[in-house]
């Protein structure tokens, strides 16, 4: 009985009920790209120009869309992983996020300790109900 509640325990914390309707992880990472691939419509000078095609390549971008919860940030978690050679800054756009959950939260609460611990900063942009900082808007 006591492991029967623990996975009920498990489940109800992650979400991971089988009847919940969730969009397949696979779509959730939309799209990656380094600061020297993809440049912002601003104009810039020169001198900033040249910067960022000096420091860009240390900028790593995840597009992400839908709805985060366990199964969708755990992979997004790998991606990031796998894309860490010369990143200094990891930035996660959720414009066309349209909700996390506890879950999501926790995984990406843990990403940005196990980033930091290797001089890695990671930044939320743009995330309904979560600031820069990763932590819950209160309104």
């Amino acid at each position: 009985m006591r492991g029967i509640a623990v996975c009920e325990d498990v489940s109800t914390h992650f979400n991971l009920h089988l009847f919940d309707k969730h969009i397949p992880a696979s779509v959730t990472l939309r799209r990656s790209f380094r600061g020297d691939e993809v440049r912002s419509k601003r104009i810039r000078g020169p001198k900033e120009r040249e910067f960022l095609n000096r420091a860009g390549r240390a900028i790593q971008v995840h597009e992400l869309q839908g709805g985060l919860f366990f199964a969708s940030m755990e992979r997004v978690a790998r991606q990031i992983s796998s894309d860490l050679d010369g990143v200094s800054y990891m930035i996660l756009d959720g414009r066309r996020v349209t909700g996390t959950d506890f879950s999501a939260r926790s995984l990406m609460a843990d990403e940005r300790q196990a980033l930091g611990l290797q001089g890695i900063r990671l930044m939320l942009a743009g995330f309904p109900g979560i600031d820069a900082g990763g932590a819950r808007r209160v309104r």
